[in-house]
């Protein structure tokens, strides 16, 4: 049986992460994932949650000092990019329906695990429908596809739209703006009190 485990990064327990991979390693786990806390319309916490880049940073830092500790036993990836973006390179887009779909508890087939009971964001249902039907369904191509319109202008009249197709619909529903407006993440966005652009000035305060 092989083991994997992804933990969330957050304020909370970026600093634990040596005492982490010893647990993981002790358990038998073969493989760790790290991944930063980001917004969602699904899921619990708030921008208090979200990870500076300088606590990712000292994240990383653990990571390599152990590195030789652990080495063989186990194998830890962890995200090394920045999380806001500054230009069209650091762009991460959706991979939605491009590399896998994702089957809620209540059989939608939806974007992600971030997005439940969303109609236009769910491709159809398996327990009404075969997969293969859905894969070939006119709702994945409206997902992947959306008309150029349905973008604001912003994303409309930028060269980079074919990469980042507007980013994370997730965070967009979860900040309550348009899902094909622009990525809070993104340094085209101008948001009143954007979470992404405020975060390291804020944690910096507390």
């Amino acid at each position: 049986m092989h083991v994997q485990v992804k933990s969330v990064l957050t304020p909370l327990n970026s600093a634990g992460i040596a005492e982490l991979i010893n647990r993981c390693v002790e358990s038998g786990v073969e493989r760790l994932i790290l991944d930063r806390f980001s917004l969602s319309s699904a899921g619990r916490g708030d921008a208090a949650l979200l990870v500076s880049d300088a606590q990712m940073a000292a994240a990383r830092e653990q990571i390599t000092a152990h590195h030789e500790r652990y080495a063989g036993k186990i194998d830890v990836r962890a995200v090394a990019h920045s999380d806001t973006w500054t230009c069209e390179a650091d762009a991460v887009p959706c991979g939605a329906f491009r590399r896998s779909f994702i089957v809620l508890p209540n059989g939608d087939v939806s974007v992600c695990e971030k997005l439940i009971g969303i109609p236009e964001m769910t491709a159809g249902n398996i327990r009404r429908s075969l997969v293969s039907a859905i894969w070939n369904n006119k709702n994945i191509n409206a997902i992947l596809f959306p008309p150029t319109e349905r973008f604001n202008s912003v994303c409309r009249e930028c060269a980079s739209l074919p990469v980042c197709r507007s980013g994370c619909y997730a965070i967009k529903y979860f900040l309550g703006v348009n899902p094909y407006g622009v990525d809070p993440r993104c340094y085209k966005a101008e948001y009143l009190n954007n979470p992404y652009q405020q975060r390291d000035c804020l944690q910096k305060t507390r």
